[in-house]
């Protein structure tokens, strides 16, 4: 009897134990389920800031990029004229093209033109011409979609000459990504006249009336 109460006390007192421990690793858990809540919610706070700087970030990206075109409203672009071209005077080739080609009679006034790029590019490098006005920038745009699309002008028989806005990286991008949409619009009429207004949008005139309609996206 007494071996027996000896083992049952024995019993009784590793059951105590394990029951203490059992208490102690609930207790654990409960703490490390705690720690784990506030991790998580750490967590989510940290991605709803960073989402909040992303959204922020994007705001002043396109802030950026707006600044930078309207830094090159008055700006064109002037693709092929071969070098030398200009005989160090890019202002009186753009204004003598304007006359000749574009069939501008008004005073075009440049505020500043010049080749940009390297010179070891085996293209002629582009004339970046600044004008005084945006009207006059318009015109000369207008008038070169007009009448370079229709009759496409080759310098001294070279390369043919284009003329585009200066636009930011980003939203050169943007626009080229939509040039399929607006290869489509063209080939479905060839009549239609199919261009890009600021930032990347898609314009159409076609018919009698000439109106001027967007294209919308599906």
């Amino acid at each position: 009897m007494d071996q027996m109460n000896s083992k049952f006390n024995d019993i009784v007192a590793r059951l105590d134990l394990s029951l203490t421990q059992i208490d102690n690793n609930k207790r654990e858990i409960e703490e490390v389920k705690e720690k784990q809540e506030g991790i998580e919610f750490d967590i989510g706070s940290i991605k709803e800031k960073l989402h909040a700087q992303e959204k922020e970030n994007e705001k002043l990206r396109e802030r950026m990029t707006d600044l930078s075109a309207r830094g090159m409203r008055n700006t064109l672009v002037f693709q092929g004229f071969p070098e030398g071209a200009e005989n160090k005077n890019c202002e009186n080739l753009i204004q003598s093209f304007a006359k000749s080609h574009l069939q501008i009679e008004a005073e075009v006034i440049i505020e500043r033109a010049h080749r940009s790029g390297s010179t070891s590019s085996p293209r002629p490098r582009p004339i970046i011409a600044a004008f005084n006005r945006y009207s006059t920038k318009n015109m000369i745009l207008v008038n070169a979609r007009r009448f370079l699309k229709e009759k496409p002008f080759e310098h001294n028989g070279k390369h043919p000459i284009y003329v585009d806005e200066m636009l930011p990286k980003e939203i050169r991008e943007q626009r080229k990504k939509l040039i399929h949409i607006k290869k489509k619009l063209k080939e479905e009429n060839t009549r239609r006249v199919v261009y890009f207004k600021y930032p990347a949008r898609i314009f159409y005139k076609e018919g009698k009336d000439g109106k001027e309609r967007e294209y919308k996206m599906k």
